[in-house]
C-alpha cells in the first residue's frame, strides 16, 4: 500500500489499494459450482414456514426500533438509531409502509443497499488490504428490515442446524464446545484411544458467500419462495465505498459475499457452514470417515462456531487424507476458501508425525485444550486465570483450585488500595466484612472461589433444562443418562476434574430443586419435593418406609378415575400411621393438577423459578453464617460520589486513619490531638461528631432543615439513624447528601491542614458542605431544576417542595353488547400481611350485577391478586355463561393470565386459572387503578372480613 500513502492512526493506507482490493474480493469467479443432491438437511417444520413470510406487524416493527443499538456509527445516509426512537411517531407511517411494500415487492430501493465499509486493524501494524476487516455500515432503513428478518430467522434456526454448530444461535454457548472438548479428550485420553483434531480456518469466510450456493441451501432446508426472494434482494442490493479517514472513496457493487455488519449475515453464514457439517455426517454413514467416538454411542465429527472449525477424527492420520477429501469438495461448491497455513492438525495420545499437503501443526490453541484435559499442576491454573483477559470465562470451565483463590484474594484486597502498583498499604476493614452484600454492611466484591462454584453448578440446572445440545449430549453418552431424573448421573470413577468439579454441587441443587406436577412423568412421588417444603420421605418417614415402591412416579400413585391415591404400602396401618397418612392425603388432596403440560423443575431461590448464578452465589455466601446480622444502613444509597460513598463506609466501620489507628497499626504519633479543636484526642467518632468544629458545621446545616438533631454516641449509629428521614418531599435527597457532604468536607480540612498547613474558617466549610448536597442531589435527577443561588437563598421552601402527581380520572366503559365485566383486585397490609380480595361483576350495560369480598391470609400483593382473579372466576363459571372481559389494575397478573412465566409459588393459580377458561371468550384488559375504584375497596375491606362473601347489591355488605 504505497500509492500516495495517508495515516489512519499510524497505519499507512492508500485511496486505490483498497478499493482494488475489495472490488476483487466481492466479485464472483463465475465458475459453475454443482451441489451435491444426496445431502440430507434438517427440514423446517410446516409451522414454522407460514410465521417467516407473514405480513409485518406494527408490534415486532416497533421492537426492532426499540432494540436498535444507539451507539453504533450511521450508514450513507447519516440517520442514527437515536433520530428512529425519538421521532418514532413522527416515523411509524412510512415506516410501516416501508415494510409493507418490502412484503409485496422484496427490496426494490437499491439505494438501501448502499454501504460504507470501514477499515478495522486485524492486528498491529496493519499495512496491507487483507490485514482489515471489512465492517459494513448500512443504511438505517435497510438495518430495520434486517432486524426484523433477523428475529423471524432466529426463532426457526435451531430447526435447521445441527448441534455442532454453537454462534448466533438461542440457548447454544461458546463454552458448550470448550465442555466438549474437554470431554472428549479426557475420554480418549483416559481409554488410550488414538485420534487426531483438524483445526480449519476460512479464509475471508463471509466475504466468499456464493449467493446460488445459499440460495440452494435454503431450497433444501425448506424455505419458501418469498422468503427466498426477500433474502436474495438483501444481499444482491449492496453497493460499496470504501471510508478512507472518513471520506468515501471508490463505489463499486458485489456479486458475492454477506456484509458484515449487517444483522442476519452470521445466520445466513451458519447455513452455509451447515453444509461442511452435513457432507461430514454423509461420510460417516458411509464409513468413509469417523468421528471421535464414546462408547460407540455417539460420533462428534466436527464442532463448530462461526468460521472456526475443529474436525474430529477417530483412529490414525491416513484417515486426514478423506477429510482433505471432503473439505476440497466443500471449497468446490461453496465458494470457500481454506487458509491452509493458518489451519492445524495435531495427535491425541500419539506424536503427530502426519503431513498432509500444507497442514502445520497445532495451533497453540488447540494444543491448550489438549493440555487442559489432562494437567495436573495447580500452578498452570493460575497462570491460565491471570494471564488471561477472559477470567470470567475461565471460571465458567476452570475449576480453581485453593492456591489460586488464596491469590486472588491477596490481588483483590490490594487493588481498591494500591491499584496496579506493587506498593503497600495497610488493609483498613477485614476482606470477609468487605466482601459480604451492601445490605449486610459490605461492598458487595465477589469472592472469585464462590462465583467458580455458582458458575460451575450453572451446567447442572442446564443440563436438567437442555433437550438435544450437543454438550449435553456427549456428557449422557460419556457418564450414562437417566431418562426420568432431571439431574445428570454421578458417577465416582473415570470423571474429568471439570466435571468431577461440576458434580460437586449436584447435592445443594438437589437440596434447592423443587417440582412442579403436571403429568407427573418425571416427579419421583417419595424422594422429591413437590408438595410442601420437604420432600414426603422426610415429612414422613414412616410412610416411606413402608412403601413397596420408594422410586414410585406420581403418575403411578394416582389413579386417574375419580384422582384418588395408591400409595401401594406393604401392610396395614396402625393408628399412629394412620393420623400421618390422614394428614399426608389432606395435603395431595388438596393439590391442582394441571392437564396440559408435562412436569417442571423450580430453582426456589429465585422468585421466578429459574437458576441464577447470583443466587446460588447468594446460597454460598450465606451457608457458613450462623445467623444474618441486622441490615446497616447502606452507605451505597447515599446520593454522592463512589469515592464519597466508600468513604463513610470505611468511617462506620471506624477504620479512617486517624490518629488512633494510626498508633494501633505500630505508627509513631508525636501529637494525637484533633486538628480542628485541639483539645481532645482525635478518633473516627471524635473527628465527624464530636469534635466542636464538626459540631459548628452539624448545627448549622440542621438549621436550614429546620430540624433539632441529637448526636448519637459514635458515627455508625449516626448513619443507621440518618436513614430514618423526618422529611417526605424533595427535601428527602438533600437530607441524604448531607450525611455523606458533612463528614467529606471535614476529613478533606483534617488532611488540608495536616499536609498543607492552612485552615479555613467554619463559614467557608459550611458553604462548601451546601455546594456538595445540592450538587449531588442534583445529580440524581430527582431535584427540581432550580438555580444554585435560589436553592440556597430559599432552603427551607425547597425542602418543603414537592413535584405534584398528576393522576388522570379514568372510567371504565362497559363491555360490549352481550358481554359482562369482571374487575378484580387485591390488597395486603404489610407485603406480606393480612390480605384481602373483592371484585365485582358488571353487564353490558354497566350496571353492577354482583359482588365479592373476603380474606385471603397472610399473602403478598401478587398473591392476593392472583387469588382474586381465580376466586371471581370460579364464581362466574359456576352462575354465569357467555364471553368475559377480565378487566385489573395488577399488569403483572394480566400478564400472567394472558401466559407470560409466574412466579413459580403462584404456578398452580395460574394453572387453574388455564384450566378453567379453556375455550372461554376472554379479553384480559390492564385498567388504572382509579377505574378500579370499587374493587380496591372491597379487597381492603375483605382484610376484615371472616370469610368469603358475595352479594348482588353492595348494601348487602
Amino acid at each position: 500500500m504505497t500509492k500516495t500513502p495517508r495515516h489512519i492512526e499510524g497505519t499507512i493506507v492508500s485511496h486505490q489499494s483498497p478499493v482494488m482490493f475489495y472490488s476483487d474480493l466481492y466479485k464472483d469467479d463465475g465458475f459453475a459450482r454443482p451441489f451435491p443432491r444426496n445431502l440430507s438437511f434438517k427440514q423446517l417444520s410446516e409451522h414454522s414456514v407460514a410465521p417467516l413470510i407473514e405480513p409485518f406487524s406494527e408490534e415486532e416493527i416497533e421492537t426492532a426500533v426499540k432494540g436498535l443499538p444507539t451507539d453504533r456509527a450511521p450508514g450513507p445516509d447519516g440517520f442514527t438509531a437515536s433520530f428512529y426512537k425519538t421521532c418514532w411517531d413522527f416515523l411509524k407511517e412510512d415506516v410501516l409502509l416501508l415494510f409493507q411494500e418490502f412484503h409485496n415487492e422484496g427490496l426494490k430501493a437499491k439505494s438501501m443497499g448502499a454501504s460504507l465499509i470501514a477499515l478495522v486493524p486485524k492486528k498491529e501494524g496493519a499495512a496491507q488490504p487483507s490485514d482489515f476487516r471489512p465492517i459494513s455500515l448500512i443504511s438505517s432503513h435497510y438495518k430495520l428490515i434486517s432486524r426484523v428478518l433477523t428475529t423471524r430467522l432466529r426463532r426457526v434456526m435451531s430447526e435447521i442446524i445441527s448441534p455442532n454448530q454453537s454462534a448466533f444461535i438461542k440457548g447454544r454457548q461458546i463454552l458448550d464446545f470448550a465442555l466438549v472438548i474437554h470431554e472428549l479428550l479426557h475420554y480418549y485420553r483416559k481409554e488410550r484411544k488414538q485420534g487426531t483434531i483438524l483445526k480449519i480456518d476460512l479464509e475471508k469466510a463471509f466475504d466468499k458467500v456464493n449467493w446460488a450456493f445459499l440460495d440452494d441451501v435454503m431450497v433444501r432446508m425448506g424455505f419458501p419462495t418469498k422468503w427466498r426472494t426477500w433474502i436474495q434482494g438483501c444481499i444482491s442490493s449492496p453497493k460499496f465505498s470504501i471510508l478512507i479517514n472518513g471520506t468515501p472513496k471508490g463505489y463499486f457493487t458485489s456479486s458475492r459475499g454477506l456484509r458484515q455488519g449487517d444483522p442476519i449475515s452470521p445466520l445466513l453464514f451458519n447455513m452455509v457452514s451447515e453444509v461442511l457439517c452435513v457432507l461430514l455426517y454423509k461420510c460417516q454413514e458411509e464409513e468413509s470417515f469417523s468421528g471421535f467416538n464414546i462408547r460407540n454411542q455417539l460420533k462428534v465429527p466436527i464442532l463448530q462456531f462461526a468460521d472456526d472449525t475443529l474436525i474430529l477424527c477417530d483412529g490414525v492420520g491416513e484417515r486426514m487424507i478423506d477429510v482433505k477429501a471432503i473439505l476440497y469438495i466443500f471449497e468446490m461448491i461453496s465458494g470457500q476458501k481454506i487458509n491452509w497455513e493458518k489451519s492445524g492438525v495435531m495427535g491425541v495420545n500419539r506424536a503427530c508425525e502426519i503431513e498432509i499437503a500444507s497442514y502445520r501443526k497445532a495451533t497453540k490453541k488447540v494444543r491448550h485444550m489438549e493440555r487442559s484435559a489432562s494437567v495436573t499442576s495447580r500452578e498452570s491454573n493460575i497462570v491460565k486465570v491471570y494471564s488471561s483477559r477472559y477470567s470470567k470465562l475461565l471460571l465458567i470451565t476452570v475449576a480453581m483450585p485453593d492456591e489460586c483463590c488464596s491469590k486472588d484474594r491477596v490481588y483483590t484486597k490490594k487493588f481498591p488500595l494500591a491499584g496496579s502498583q506493587n506498593l503497600f498499604k495497610y488493609p483498613l476493614v477485614k476482606w470477609r466484612k468487605v466482601c459480604r452484600p451492601t445490605k449486610q454492611g459490605g461492598l458487595g466484591i465477589k469472592s472469585v472461589k464462590f462465583m467458580n462454584v455458582a458458575l460451575l453448578a450453572k451446567w447442572i440446572w442446564r443440563y436438567t433444562m437442555e433437550e438435544g445440545s450437543m454438550w449435553k449430549t456427549v456428557i449422557a453418552a460419556k457418564y450414562g443418562d437417566n431418562s426420568v431424573s432431571w439431574l445428570p448421573i454421578q458417577r465416582p470413577n473415570r470423571v474429568s476434574t471439570l466435571w468431577r468439579s461440576i458434580m460437586t454441587e449436584k447435592d445443594i441443587m438437589t437440596r434447592h430443586i423443587r417440582h412442579h406436577v403436571r403429568d407427573g412423568v418425571r416427579t419421583f412421588f417419595w424422594t422429591d419435593c413437590w408438595i410442601g417444603s420437604n420432600p414426603l420421605c422426610t415429612s414422613y418417614p414412616r410412610l416411606y418406609a413402608l412403601s413397596n415402591e420408594p422410586n414410585m412416579l406420581v403418575s403411578n400413585a394416582i389413579m386417574t378415575e375419580g384422582r384418588t391415591w395408591n400409595l401401594r404400602l406393604r401392610r396395614n396401618l396402625n393408628d399412629a400411621e394412620t393420623t400421618e397418612i390422614a394428614d399426608m392425603m389432606l395435603k395431595l388432596e388438596s393439590m391442582y393438577f394441571s392437564q396440559r403440560g408435562h412436569d417442571e423443575i423450580i430453582w426456589s431461590p429465585c422468585v421466578s423459578g429459574v437458576f441464577s448464578v447470583s443466587s446460588y452465589y447468594k446460597l454460598l455466601s450465606n451457608s457458613g453464617q450462623q445467623h444474618q446480622s441486622p441490615p446497616e444502613c447502606n452507605s451505597m444509597d447515599l446520593p454522592a460520589p463512589k469515592k464519597v460513598q466508600h468513604f463513610i463506609w470505611t468511617a462506620a466501620q471506624h477504620k479512617i486513619l486517624t490518629y488512633d489507628q494510626l498508633t494501633r497499626r505500630g505508627q509513631m504519633v508525636v501529637d494525637d490531638l484533633c486538628k480542628l479543636c485541639g483539645s481532645q484526642g482525635e478518633t473516627a467518632n471524635h473527628l465527624l461528631i464530636h469534635c466542636s468544629f464538626a459540631k459548628a458545621i452539624w448545627s448549622a446545616i440542621m438549621q436550614k432543615f429546620g430540624i433539632s438533631f441529637c448526636m448519637p454516641k459514635d458515627f455508625r449509629s449516626l448513619l443507621q439513624q440518618w436513614s430514618i428521614c423526618p422529611l417526605r418531599t424533595i427535601g428527602t435527597i438533600l437530607w441524604k447528601a448531607t450525611m455523606a457532604a458533612i463528614p467529606w468536607n471535614l476529613w478533606l480540612e483534617r488532611n488540608t491542614q495536616i499536609f498543607e498547613g492552612k485552615e479555613r474558617p467554619v463559614v467557608q466549610i459550611i458553604d462548601k458542605c451546601i455546594q456538595c448536597i445540592v450538587t449531588w442531589a442534583f445529580n440524581t435527577n430527582k431535584m427540581p431544576k432550580l438555580p444554585y443561588t435560589i436553592l440556597v437563598k430559599h432552603w427551607d421552601k425547597v425542602i418543603k417542595f414537592s413535584i405534584p402527581k398528576i393522576v388522570a380520572m379514568v372510567v371504565s366503559e362497559p363491555p360490549p353488547s352481550g358481554w359482562y365485566a369482571l374487575n378484580f383486585d387485591g390488597s395486603s397490609l404489610g407485603n406480606p400481611g393480612p390480605a384481602g380480595i373483592g371484585g365485582t361483576l358488571s353487564d353490558s350495560t354497566g350496571q353492577h350485577i354482583m359482588f365479592y369480598s373476603g380474606p385471603a391470609g397472610i399473602a403478598t400483593c401478587n398473591e392476593a391478586e392472583s387469588q382474586a382473579l381465580l376466586t371471581r372466576l370460579k364464581l362466574f363459571n359456576q352462575l354465569f355463561q357467555g364471553p368475559l372481559q377480565v378487566q385489573g389494575d395488577s399488569a403483572l397478573a394480566i400478564s400472567w393470565a394472558k401466559g407470560a412465566p409466574p412466579p413459580w409459588k403462584l404456578k398452580r393459580v395460574y394453572d387453574e386459572i388455564h384450566d378453567l377458561m379453556q375455550g372461554q371468550q376472554l379479553d384480559w384488559t390492564h385498567i388504572p387503578r382509579s377505574a378500579n375504584s370499587m374493587a380496591d375497596r372491597l379487597a381492603r375491606e375483605g382484610t376484615q372480613r371472616p370469610n368469603l362473601t358475595s352479594a348482588n347489591s353492595l348494601p348487602l355488605f
